[in-house]
């Protein structure tokens, strides 16, 4: 029996997978994106002590304070739902709202949040050069409202970042209309890999997977993807040596378990 080289992933509260160990450091954000780090939600403070439960509060005892968000060491912060509503993330400033920069809009079936909208970008920064490059980015909406949003740093360059590819080196077979696959992961294509973005207890999380993503390592950077009409995904990476420069070898990893498991 053939041994399988396996990518641990962890499964989250929702029963969803999350991404873990990618060997990339985290990418910085421009905002909140839902999921990624917490924030404290709004709390009420206590009804004067006179009051009975079964009435009503009395003007001015139910104020209510906000905390600021808390940054992790992500970079990456998040807030969290309002204690009890359990089905509505915060609202965050798209900088990219209505930009030119807008490449895609993929929806997707959060398991906690319903439908969500993942919004990709590409803010071109090489002027009139061909191919454009650009940085890239995400947001999240809910119910037309964006509750998350993240960018590569500064200075990343990338000639695509969408729902589908721009380069002929990448293998992009999607049997469904979005990349989306059964498991609730949305795949993102970038020039020479992929961002994955996993569906989270509160949002989702790229587990640093945005642009770039280059340690020969990690699974998604020199990588292609294959997602057939059943929603099954299978990541192609191209093999590349000690000095990044790709053999022409492929190594296949599939979904097992919450694994990403390598063929042997």
């Amino acid at each position: 029996m053939q041994s399988k080289k396996t990518l641990t992933l962890t499964a989250a509260a929702v029963a969803v997978p999350l991404l873990v160990g990618c060997g990339q450091s985290a990418q910085p954000s421009q905002s909140a994106e839902a999921g990624e780090t917490t924030a404290q939600a709004q709390q009420t403070a206590t009804t004067a002590a006179s009051a009975q439960s079964s009435q009503a509060p009395a003007a001015g005892s139910g104020a209510a304070s906000t905390a600021d968000p808390a940054a992790t060491t992500t970079g990456e912060t998040t807030a969290q739902d309002t204690a009890g509503s359990g089905t509505t993330l915060p609202e965050v400033t798209d900088p990219l709202a209505g930009a030119d920069a807008e490449t895609a809009r993929i929806p997707v079936e959060h398991p906690k949040y319903g439908d969500l909208e993942i919004v990709t970008y590409l803010q071109i920064t090489s002027g009139g050069a061909a191919p454009s490059e650009g940085v890239p980015s995400y947001a999240v909406y809910q119910n037309g409202h964006p509750v998350g949003y993240v960018s590569s740093p500064e200075g990343t360059k990338v000639v695509n970042f969408s729902d589908g590819k721009a380069l002929a080196g990448q293998t992009w077979e999607v049997g469904k209309d979005h990349p989306v696959d059964r498991y609730g992961n949305v795949y993102i294509s970038y020039d020479t890999g992929l961002t994955v973005l996993t569906p989270t207890d509160k949002g989702f999380d790229s587990q640093g997977t945005m642009p770039p993503a280059e340690d020969a390592k990690f699974p998604f950077s020199h990588a292609s993807l294959k997602l057939d009409a059943a929603g099954q995904p299978t990541v192609i990476q191209r093999v590349v040596d000690k000095d990044g420069t790709e053999t022409g070898k492929t190594v296949n990893w599939t979904w097992e378990n919450n694994t990403f498991v390598q063929e042997k």
